[in-house]
């Protein structure tokens, strides 16, 4: 389903309130040239969708389900959950929904899924269980298309790597991943990489170049 440039939830985009939205990086860094106002591009239908509360990952479900110590996808797309005491693994086998709540512009409501649990016969562990870590993320898939944040000499950042940065900035709360098989061929191509806490408030480098100087001294 291609998204118009309004907001996702209305009419024009199917009333869509839930779901998981796929975009190209392309798509991502989308403007329009004819549709004014706070929609006009693919980054603020994104942030006005997810909400200023999002916060990707929320444990509320996982710890009802009790305390896991592991959780793996298996080649079906079933989840395998270990859990740390035999006793919330007996009480997961009866669950049949699975509930979280999720941050919107009109306030917080609840999602519930359905659940189907049955037990892993050769381990202490359930098998099937969905758990909340694997259900709401922010995935930058082949990231490296946003290495360019930090370019050479007097370049400019690209806008894909000026976007995937801003997204993070707009929901401070999302969880984030970054996936891809050279995400960076050199420390500088880092730079669009925030939430790994290696640099920042509360690390020993307060900001980036401060990280890249310690990095090339070495």
């Amino acid at each position: 389903m291609t998204m118009k440039y309004a907001k996702i939830n209305s009419v024009v985009n199917g009333d869509v309130k839930k779901g998981v939205v796929y975009s190209t990086y392309s798509s991502l860094i989308g403007e329009s040239s004819t549709v004014g106002g706070k929609y006009k591009t693919r980054l603020k239908q994104l942030v006005h969708w997810c909400g200023d509360d999002f916060d990707g990952l929320r444990k509320d479900g996982c710890d009802r389900l009790g305390s896991i110590v592991r959780c793996d996808r298996m080649w079906d797309g079933a989840l395998e959950v270990e859990f740390r005491k035999s006793e919330e693994a007996t009480n997961a086998l009866s669950a049949t929904r699975f509930v979280y709540s999720e941050g919107r512009a009109s306030g917080r409501k609840l999602v519930s899924l359905p659940l189907m649990v049955e037990p892993q016969r050769s381990k202490n562990s359930s098998r099937g269980v969905i758990n909340c870590f694997d259900l709401r993320n922010i995935v930058f898939d082949e990231c490296h298309r946003a290495k360019n944040l930090c370019p050479v000499g007097s370049s400019k950042p690209t806008k894909t790597g000026l976007t995937v940065l801003e997204l993070q900035k707009q929901l401070p709360k999302a969880r984030v991943v970054y996936a891809s098989a050279t995400g960076a061929s050199e420390p500088k191509n880092m730079a669009y990489m925030v939430r790994l806490g290696i640099w920042g408030a509360g690390t020993p480098f307060r900001e980036f170049s401060d990280f890249i100087s310690a990095v090339e001294k070495r």
